[in-house]
């Protein structure tokens, strides 16, 4: 009864727990600092700009305070410390989509069960009353592979056969990671034919193009023939 009774009360306090006030006085200095510990561990896979990683920061802070009064609760059994840790780590996730675009939430999704881990309590046994999916065992990656690189803005080559800047482009994003989307030209004609029109281009020239058209952003680039000057054209406002 008095295990069941402090789940209950945890549950209706996580709309008070959003609070800031109550945040200001529980984020002390040693929780400012694990959280700061924890946001550098996803930067290499997220690569947070300053402001986001500050807010990503912040939400981590937020919930350790949830998990520290979760640890520390003395009345609950070790298997509702877990479910209850579980849940803290499911509304942190949820949370997230607030802070990180969606191809930066799904990779802080794939690397959460290797950086922030919930540890099974002891005596842990595939038959207690947990469900199916919470007694699932998460795999182990051993090497993560590195993270896509989220370009300053939207990245769409249209590319075509025999153009060597095409793949000397593509072939470099690709090597660094980077997200982009490749439109064959060859494969799309109504594409290629739409293109031909916006650029005022006759369909002889759109036939033998020898640089790729780029779309950065929504604006589109026809004279751009070598990676760096894609690049340079990025960080232009």
């Amino acid at each position: 009864m008095r295990t069941a009774l402090a789940f209950g009360l945890f549950l209706l306090s996580v709309p008070f727990l959003q609070g800031q006030t109550y945040y200001a006085l529980q984020i002390d200095r040693k929780i400012r600092f694990e959280a700061r510990d924890i946001t550098a561990k996803y930067q290499p896979y997220l690569v947070m700009g300053v402001d986001q990683a500050l807010e990503f920061q912040s939400t981590v802070a937020r919930f350790l305070v949830k998990k520290r009064a979760v640890e520390r609760d003395d009345s609950l059994s070790p298997k509702t410390k877990y479910q209850l840790l579980r849940r803290v780590s499911s509304l942190e996730t949820s949370v997230m989509v607030d802070v990180l675009e969606s191809y930066r939430w799904q990779e802080y999704m794939r690397v959460k069960p290797q950086i922030q881990p919930i540890p099974e309590p002891l005596g842990f046994r595939a038959n207690d009353s947990l469900s199916k999916r919470a007694r699932k065992k998460k795999s182990e990656v051993p090497d993560l592979p590195p993270a896509k690189v989220g370009a300053k803005k939207q990245i769409t080559i249209y590319t075509s056969k025999g153009c060597d800047a095409c793949d000397s482009i593509v072939s470099q994003l690709k090597a660094g990671n980077f997200i982009f989307r490749s439109v064959s030209l060859d494969e799309n004609p109504e594409v290629k034919k739409q293109l031909g029109q916006f650029l005022s281009r006759s369909a002889q020239e759109m036939d033998s193009l020898s640089s790729p058209i780029i779309s950065l952003g929504g604006r589109l680039y026809n004279r751009i023939t070598t990676f760096d000057q894609m690049m340079e054209e990025m960080e232009k406002d």
